[in-house]
């Protein structure tokens, strides 16, 4: 994924490597990603992702698919 190589040390690129990875039934790769996730952002949190997919995508319903995605690679 480009933003991980772009931007190594941007927290939300591995989220979205993450994410990318289970759309595609790559389970097995996401924890490696998350756990990167945790290193460099602590503070991001599924209830702030979860926000921010509801805030970028105001139209109902257009986030739940990314929420349902998100909630996957969260471990919730």
């Amino acid at each position: 994924m480009n933003s991980v190589k772009h931007l190594p040390g941007f927290g939300w690129a591995y989220v979205g490597l993450a994410m990318s990875l289970a759309a595609l039934g790559r389970d097995a790769e996401v924890p490696q990603q998350m756990q990167k996730v945790r290193q460099l952002t602590p503070s991001l949190t599924l209830p702030a992702v979860e926000d921010f997919w509801r805030h970028a995508f105001r139209k109902p319903g257009a986030a739940e698919r990314l929420i349902t995605l998100t909630r996957r690679v969260f471990g919730a």
